[in-house]
């Protein structure tokens, strides 16, 4: 039974296995939950949509990361190393051939190992199709 929104009687309470009091403290606190819920609701601008997401290409995933971290970036640190010994310095530019995609993954990760041995890195690279024409 129900006296009042949101206050539960002592016959309710009782079904339920609960005292009294604590019962009214439960409804308390519902009530006031409901009272911060209401006003928050009025207050805060409305929640705005999620970005749409990009969709996952197969040169995203980890283990194309994990090649690029562990294979070739330890293959150029080798070849600037050998370089290095072979010339007596390091050489000033590196050239890359790619096919770098949109977020130039494959760019990024040899131009971290090449700034770290202040290297230059020069990349070519083709990232638009060519379009027939009609």
């Amino acid at each position: 039974m129900t006296t009042k929104e949101g206050e539960a009687s002592v016959s309710d309470a009782s079904d339920q296995g609960q005292k009294p009091a604590e019962a009214a403290g439960a409804a308390a606190e519902e009530a006031g939950a409901d009272l911060v819920r209401d006003s928050l609701d009025e207050r805060l601008p409305p929640t705005p949509e999620p970005a749409a997401q990009k969709p996952f290409q197969p040169w995203h995933k980890p283990r194309k990361q994990f090649i690029r971290l562990r294979q070739w970036c330890d293959e150029v640190k080798a070849l600037l190393a050998e370089l290095t010994k072979a010339r007596g310095a390091a050489p000033a530019s590196l050239s890359y051939l790619t096919l770098p995609g949109d977020e130039l993954l494959d760019v990024r990760v040899l131009h971290d190992v090449c700034g770290a041995q202040s290297v230059r890195l020069r990349y070519l690279g083709f990232n638009t199709p060519i379009q027939a024409n009609e």
